[in-house]
């Protein structure tokens, strides 16, 4: 099932074979771009090892040209894979980013590549650079990678590849898809507000296969820097595929505090009574858990004197159910521990809570308006009225993307007929470098569920205009 030699033969062009080394080969020096990156490897039909390279950069760091009415920047990315001072094997990968304006271009936006090598056991030096080929600048990063042989004999977990997303790919083909999954990469193995959900892809090796005891446990767990487990994602018996598997899965981190954390993947088969683990570090920053000491003070500040701002003294007159209706709209911006503590608390206790919970929130807490605080609870209203169908409009999706990404800046509707369900097309053009969300009405009841967008971390599915086919 897994990964065959000729797999890999597609990508032998962009590799020198090991046979034939080069002479010594310098990269030129290091300029000013910065870019994470990160590797795997994974077994293959023969002795040598598949290593992946990844690589992620800000987008907001290429020099942008305008060409043929449109913005682009070039860059290009060289990687080489040294021993004693011999370059083995380069790949050279050219890319281009477009843009229709300027203003399109943020610093959250990040562009990813992917470089892939043949490789027998030993000690390696990787080496890789990256070269805004408009304004000239470059940056540099090295990387010592030992590869061993990947037994053929004993339960095996592969290396755990962190992702942005994994979404099945079957039928095409493309520098990211394996085994059916296309694996989105996130070579800087960091999380956060922006980038919520980590997704994990691994390959498990080896398994014994006897027909009575066909089954093998998995488990995948997050461990604090101290090694102590703080959630348990998975731990469930599953039936073997074959001698191997591949695991994916993903899961929100929202809730956890800024910190270093390990991705911990264990298997055992039953029939063999064997077990084999590996694991992966990847970082949660949070803005909130580090503010400056002037913010840190503002925020206290307003935390304590919430109540000297009329906008907060609402809060002393709403019964328990209307502040209970306004917290579950805010379940989108509120964390897993906030949510926690507001269920404990009785109804003095939540009029406390959503004075300091909208305070926290306030971009400037020395004046007596919450502007966020106005902005996000008329947009709720406003889906609520808008997107209601038998159930609140904020647990609707199209409710969903209107508080997390505001008001589209372009809305398509397309009406139904005896061919086609009727459908929205939103457009975004300042998130991202342009994103859209495709709502269809599947169900004809004037609910309209989300089924293909092009923002990260959402739901992405190519062939989405198959939901608009009349059954």
């Amino acid at each position: 099932m897994l990964r065959k030699l000729f797999f890999t033969i597609c990508f032998i062009t962009c590799f020198l074979v090991f046979d034939c080394i080069e002479s010594q080969a310098q990269l030129p020096a290091a300029d000013n771009i910065e870019f994470d990156i990160d590797y795997c490897r994974f077994r293959t039909s023969s002795d040598v090892v598949f290593l992946e390279v990844y690589y992620s950069v800000r987008r907001d760091q290429f020099k942008f040209d305008y060409e043929e009415n449109r913005w682009n920047a070039q860059f290009e990315i060289e990687t080489g894979v040294f021993q004693s001072d011999s370059l083995l094997a380069k790949d050279v990968l050219n890319n281009v980013s477009y843009a229709d304006s300027l203003s399109h271009i943020t610093s959250g936006q990040i562009l990813v590549d992917r470089s892939a090598f043949l490789v027998r056991e030993g000690e390696y030096n990787l080496y890789a650079r990256i070269s805004d080929l408009h304004s000239q600048r470059a940056g540099r990063k090295e990387l010592k990678v030992e590869i061993k042989r990947i037994p053929r004999e004993n339960l095996v977990v592969s290396d755990v590849q962190l992702a942005s997303s994994i979404k099945l790919n079957r039928e095409n083909s493309d520098k990211f898809t394996k085994n059916g999954y296309q694996v989105i990469p996130n070579a800087s193995g960091v999380y956060g507000i922006e980038a919520p959900l980590l997704y994990y892809y691994t390959e498990i090796y080896n398994f014994i296969q006897i027909e009575e005891n066909n089954q093998y446990r998995m488990k995948v767990a997050i461990l604090n820097s101290n090694g102590d487990t703080v959630r348990t994602i998975m731990d469930k018996m599953k039936e073997k595929p074959g001698t191997s598997s591949v695991e994916v899965g993903g899961f929100n981190i929202v809730s956890l505090k800024s910190g270093t954390y390990k991705l911990l993947c264990e298997v055992e088969d039953i029939a063999s009574n064997q077990a084999a683990t590996n694991s992966k570090k990847f970082f949660v920053y949070r803005a909130g858990d580090f503010p400056s000491d002037s913010l840190r003070q503002k925020n206290l500040a307003a935390a304590v004197d919430a109540t000297k701002f009329p906008e907060y003294q609402i809060y002393d007159h709403l019964e328990e159910n209307e502040i209970d209706d306004e917290f579950d709209g805010c379940t989108y911006i509120s964390s897993q521990e906030e949510k926690t503590i507001f269920k404990s608390l009785d109804l003095e206790g939540k009029r406390r809570f959503m004075k300091t919970f909208w305070a926290s929130r306030d971009r400037d807490a020395s004046t007596p308006l919450n502007e966020f605080r106005r902005e996000y609870l008329s947009n709720l209203r406003h889906v609520n009225s808008r997107y209601r169908t038998g159930k609140p409009g904020w647990k609707s999706d199209q409710g969903r993307v209107f508080l997390l990404y505001g008001e589209p800046g372009e809305i398509e509707r397309f009406s139904g007929s005896n061919e086609g369900r009727p459908y929205e097309v939103w457009n975004y053009f300042r998130i991202q470098g342009g994103v859209e969300f495709v709502f269809v009405d599947t169900r004809g009841f004037g609910e309209y569920l989300l089924v293909h967008s092009t923002a990260r971390n959402e739901l992405q599915d190519s062939d989405w205009r198959r939901w608009l086919e009349v059954r």
